[in-house]
């Protein structure tokens, strides 16, 4: 009779096991299509796949990755309904979204933990994460708000960001930014631009307001004698460091600058001072990728 009841017990373990295994098999009904369609927070996103006709990756059989921009993204860089998304040419805007597209299956896990760890995208294009010990991942300095959303052809993750692709370098970058124009011509003036060419750098770019603070307004750039020049180059070097630094890797401390002296981060990496600045400046807008580096502009000049 003990037999028996040990055989009973046996099996009953092993139909309990066979039983739990079969409530943990879930069949995902939905593709990434359907998911984007159904989350109000996503109506841009939506809207920008089918002006391009990229609905054909998220209704396709997969699997894709997708880092999907909400519309505070969006609206971020200027665009609030479908009317903004019909004034973006339609060949770019498909380059934009393709750079937030990944072949194959890509968890928050599975994403590198960085810093610069790459990930290629549809688009030919390089995106760059890094993760926190928590496992909070960042694209280009974009957070991901919601990750590992499950589709039955690929898997989505909820981006606070919208990836522009790198499509020209750090220089012409500094020349589509109206507010880096007196930086620009700085640069230009001194000779420097092989500083700004170094792959990867990292650019503290001062806004016009910052320069004609300190003195450099188009004139006096413009009428720069030897001496002035010579300072000038100095002072331009010092925003420059040799490697990509996104804004969610800033640490508190020095980084040493291609002038050759530091620059401090403070405040939780929101703000920056130069030694001989009397106080710190802010990082206004940050991560303005490039395809030799990443910018970020602030409101004051450093001074080393």
């Amino acid at each position: 009779m003990k037999f028996i009841k040990r055989i009973l017990l046996i099996v009953f373990i092993a139909g309990a096991f066979t039983t739990c295994d079969k409530k943990e098999t879930v069949v995902i009904q939905d593709n990434l299509d359907t998911i984007i369609n159904a989350n109000a927070d996503l109506s841009l996103f939506k809207a920008a796949l089918i002006k391009t006709k990229l609905t054909t990756f998220t209704q396709g059989p997969g699997p894709f990755t997708v880092y999907a921009p909400n519309n505070a993204a969006f609206n971020a860089m200027g665009v609030n309904s479908e009317a903004d998304l019909n004034l973006i040419d339609s060949s770019l805007l498909a380059t934009i979204l393709t750079n937030h597209l990944q072949t194959g299956l890509r968890t928050s896990y599975e994403i590198p933990v960085g810093p610069n760890g790459t990930i290629g995208t549809i688009g030919g294009f390089t995106v760059y994460a890094s993760k926190t010990a928590a496992n909070v991942a960042y694209i280009n300095g974009g957070k991901l708000l919601q990750t590992d959303i499950k589709a039955s052809n690929g898997t989505m993750h909820i981006i606070e960001k919208v990836l522009l692709p790198p499509l020209t370098t750090t220089l012409g970058n500094l020349a589509l930014i109206p507010n880096a124009k007196l930086f620009l011509q700085a640069i230009n003036k001194a000779a420097v631009t092989s500083s700004f060419i170094v792959n990867p750098a990292t650019v503290f770019a001062p806004t016009n307001a910052a320069m004609i603070a300190a003195g450099y307004d188009s004139t006096s750039i413009a009428n720069a004698n030897a001496a002035t020049i010579t300072l000038l180059s100095n002072i331009l070097k010092y925003h420059v460091i040799s490697s990509r630094i996104f804004s969610n890797d800033f640490k508190d401390g020095n980084l040493k600058t291609l002038q050759g002296t530091n620059i401090v981060i403070s405040s939780g990496g929101t703000k920056i001072k130069g030694t001989n600045n009397p106080s710190s400046y802010n990082i206004i807008i940050k991560n303005i990728v490039s395809s030799t580096g990443v910018i970020h502009q602030i409101d004051g000049l450093l001074l080393p």
